[in-house]
């Protein structure tokens, strides 16, 4: 009787569950869906309590095909960055400011001011960001700071759901790096970010090894969980080295990309040298240093597209009973790469690397009377692949010596040809379309889990379970048209950025 391993992606949109074989093999999938709460001032929140009922949600499905007694362990990996604070008994305060919550300005331009972008980038491989933790958690303790009296502990989405299900107050190194309180280098909280911060370290969770045994599920939460008291939970890593791991990226010049909500690319270089900009990020992915670069908004772009400009296709696709998406790309391939001059700008949520800037806006540059609706659709994919093609540009630059071979591409936004054969040809290297490429970062949490409980000899084993589902190979000219268009975005980031930081003023709650 074959038994399996139950992972979980707690993300930005949903919690995405997969029961997963020994052999690789995924049995079955399920989502389970929350909102985000968006504010007027880079608000961005979510209740953890909706993590927790869309993770027992998706258990009482998967379970129910097989029973609690052959789960062999619980994997849960998760969108990073948020700032939760809970209680002694492990009780969320008030809800997460999640990773595209970017309100923490002026505590970020604090801390900056106190240690020094130098400094604090070489602890943290990081650039300073309000979208991390630690900005955030100075807000907090300022502006409520009863609750943050309250706070036994802060955790990362995927380190509530292991607390609510073994009591155990945990993360692991990458989570960790991305409250940026953590130095990278001697692995251990750093006591100078905190006491610029004025963050109690007591309120930081352990520190430990990724696929590990955390603890087993207690037998108080077992039944809503709809697991078997005492199934091993395993400390997984957030979700950029789950999918890092699910992609097959374990060997140093392995690259992939991932088209999710948030979007990045990612190089295992081996190399601790850091970027002199600080535009991208460095950090230990299982003992490898890996360099990547994150923009807010990818797949959201696409997504924001199909809501709010393309109501006729949605229309049709209700109608015709095929996927929004595919149409959406039926009519992007009809318009030739370039988009006759049309530039879409991808900062809908500010932006992380390389600008750096919660501030930027989104746009749509080059319009005419004669733009059509498939113009802007293709013009999107093309935006968020080019600003992808200018973070890998850095990485390149950044350790020359490591020249990928291919790209593997992996996210919801992988499943388009039309976006594969675009960044391909951004690029300018085959793009490597996997048999996980949607669910990468499950299988990451699989073989983690796996490892933990001696069912796998290592990580490695990764390249055994996941296959090449197809190759696109780049366009020559195209590779150089785009390479001049990155050029153009560039230029166009640098020249509309004063407009875009006076347009987010003219947002903000003006005082009568």
């Amino acid at each position: 009787m074959e038994h399996f391993f139950l992972a979980h992606d707690i993300g930005t949109s949903c919690d995405k569950a997969a029961l997963v074989d020994t052999h690789g093999r995924v049995y079955k999938t399920v989502t389970e869906g929350y909102p985000i709460h968006y504010g007027s001032q880079n608000q961005a929140e979510q209740e953890p309590e909706d993590w927790w009922r869309a993770f027992c949600a998706a258990n009482a499905r998967l379970t129910a095909e097989v029973g609690k007694q052959r789960i062999l362990a619980v994997a849960v990996s998760g969108q990073m960055m948020a700032c939760l604070p809970v209680d002694r008994a492990g009780v969320s305060l008030r809800p997460a400011m999640i990773w595209a919550d970017g309100r923490a300005v002026r505590e970020r331009d604090e801390l900056v001011s106190a240690v020094g972008t130098q400094a604090y980038s070489e602890i943290t491989g990081m650039r300073p960001s309000e979208n991390y933790a630690l900005s955030k958690m100075l807000w907090f303790s300022r502006h409520e700071p009863k609750l943050y009296e309250k706070t036994f502990c802060f955790l990362a989405a995927k380190d509530y759901i292991n607390c609510r299900l073994t009591g155990i107050f945990a993360t692991d190194r990458e989570d960790a790096a991305y409250f940026h309180a953590y130095d990278i280098v001697h692995r251990e909280w750093s006591a100078k970010l905190l006491g610029a911060a004025g963050i109690d370290l007591g309120k930081l969770p352990r520190v430990a090894e990724p696929a590990t045994v955390l603890g087993g599920v207690r037998a108080a939460v077992a039944d809503e969980a709809s697991l078997a008291p005492g199934t091993p939970v395993i400390l997984c890593t957030g979700d950029g080295d789950a999918a890092t791991l699910g992609a097959g990226a374990v060997e140093i010049g392995d690259a992939y990309t991932c088209i999710g909500t948030s979007s990045w690319v990612s190089v295992l270089t081996g190399e601790p040298k850091q970027d002199p900009l600080h535009r991208i990020a460095k950090a230990d992915c299982f003992g490898v240093w890996r360099d990547s670069g994150t923009m807010q908004a990818g797949g959201f772009s696409y997504s924001w597209l199909k809501d709010m400009l393309c109501a006729g296709e949605r229309e049709r696709a209700r109608q015709s009973g095929r996927s929004v998406y595919t149409l959406l790309d039926e009519a992007a391939a009809s318009v030739p790469p370039g988009t006759n001059g049309v530039l879409y700008l991808p900062y809908l949520l500010g932006e992380r690397s390389p600008w750096w800037d919660s501030r930027l806006s989104g746009a749509f540059l080059g319009l005419s009377g004669g733009t059509t609706g498939a113009t802007l659709i293709r013009a999107v994919l093309e935006g968020v692949a080019m600003h992808l093609g200018l973070i890998y540009d850095i990485i390149r630059e950044t350790v020359p010596g490591v020249r990928p071979r291919a790209m593997r591409i992996i996210g919801g936004g992988g499943q388009s040809a039309l976006w594969r054969q675009i960044f391909a040809d951004v690029y300018g290297i085959p793009v490597l379309e996997t048999t996980v490429s949607e669910g990468a970062g499950t299988l990451g949490c699989a073989v983690m889990a796996g490892v933990a409980i001696g069912c796998y000899p290592d990580l490695s084993v990764i390249r055994q379970l996941e296959k090449i589902k197809s190759v696109t190979e780049p366009v020559p000219e195209r590779e150089k048209l785009y390479q001049e268009r990155r050029g153009v975005l560039a230029q166009a980031v640098n020249a509309l950025t004063p407009v875009s930081h006076l347009l987010w003023a003219a947002r903000q709650p003006q005082i009568t």
